[in-house]
């Protein structure tokens, strides 16, 4: 009896014991939950993995074909043409005879003779292609309005004679590869040979010359397009849509772990679709994909990417 009645306290004892195990779990366990519950309210944000690209900035620009060198040959004081020899779009070489002139004798005549004349062959100055010809048989020597009777394309050599805007002058450099393009006409490659070396004041635009890789037949004044590329760049790249501009710089949101944080970065050159960033950002970092919304730093969000599911 005694045992007995010495051991029956012990029951109550552990029942208590067991009792304050569960009291104390029970408020881990909430927590757990209450941490489940806010993970599940923190909005979603959508993502997109920042990558590496490269850019190029591009120029375009207008302008007509041109002869790299010109030749001019026109007449003199007293000539007048006999006949023609060449015509526009005829190859000449140098020294070849393109009209016979005839013109007043060098030798003075004798006192009361007529003037003796000669005839005479005109040369072209150069090799190259006749690009403009105004010879016709009977034309004279104008001094009101001497125009040359050819024009020749030395060695052939036609280039685009382009017109830059004032605002893109500064970025343009000797040696750029362009794009040209003339209708009706495959694409042809080119570089910039020469850069504006003045604006014009009225226009603003300057005069460059860009030499094109081609032995195709071109036409003298035909006009034509081209890009130029003036710069080129890689590096880590984001849609433009990620990215804010304000007062204070530029900056993109980027997602660590399930939280907002605000960068400020550096841009660079960009596309129609993306802008590359070239301080502030590393590549496979999570931003967020459109700038503008209600997000602030500190803020949890449940990121999804882009093209996930």
């Amino acid at each position: 009896m005694d045992r007995g009645l010495h051991h029956a306290p012990g029951r109550p004892c552990g029942a208590l014991a067991l009792a304050s195990l569960a009291a104390l779990a029970w408020p881990a366990a909430a927590l757990a939950q209450v941490k489940d519950t806010d993970a599940l309210a923190a909005p979603q944000a959508a993502v997109i993995r920042a990558t590496q690209s490269c850019f190029s900035s591009t120029i375009p620009v207008t302008g007509f074909l041109a002869a790299r060198r010109e030749a001019v040959v026109a007449l003199g004081p007293g000539e007048r043409v006999l006949e023609v020899l060449a015509r526009e779009g005829d190859k000449v070489a140098a020294d070849q005879v393109l009209i016979q002139v005839v013109r007043p004798a060098r030798e003075p005549p004798r006192p009361g003779a007529e003037p003796k004349t000669e005839t005479v062959g005109v040369k072209a100055p150069a090799a190259g292609t006749v690009i403009r010809s105004t010879a016709a048989v009977g034309a004279t020597f104008s001094p009101v309005r001497p125009e040359p009777l050819f024009l020749i394309a030395v060695d052939g050599e036609i280039e685009l004679e382009a017109d830059v805007p004032s605002v893109h002058v500064p970025d343009l450099s000797a040696g750029q590869i362009a794009r040209v393009i003339i209708k009706d006409s495959p694409e042809l490659s080119g570089r910039v040979r020469l850069v504006p070396v003045a604006v014009d004041r009225k226009t603003q635009l300057g005069r460059a010359r860009i030499s094109l890789d081609t032995g195709a037949q071109l036409r003298f004044a035909t006009f034509a397009r081209a890009i130029i590329n003036a710069r080129r760049s890689c590096g880590v790249s984001v849609p433009r849509s990620a990215v804010t501009y304000r007062t204070g710089g530029t900056s993109v949101q980027v997602v660590v772990g399930d939280t907002i944080e605000t960068r400020h970065v550096e841009i660079g050159l960009q596309s129609d679709t993306h802008i590359e960033i070239r301080k502030g950002l590393n590549r496979d970092d999570m931003v967020v994909a459109n700038a503008g919304t209600t997000l602030r730093d500190g803020d949890k969000v449940r990121p999804v990417e882009a093209g996930a599911r």
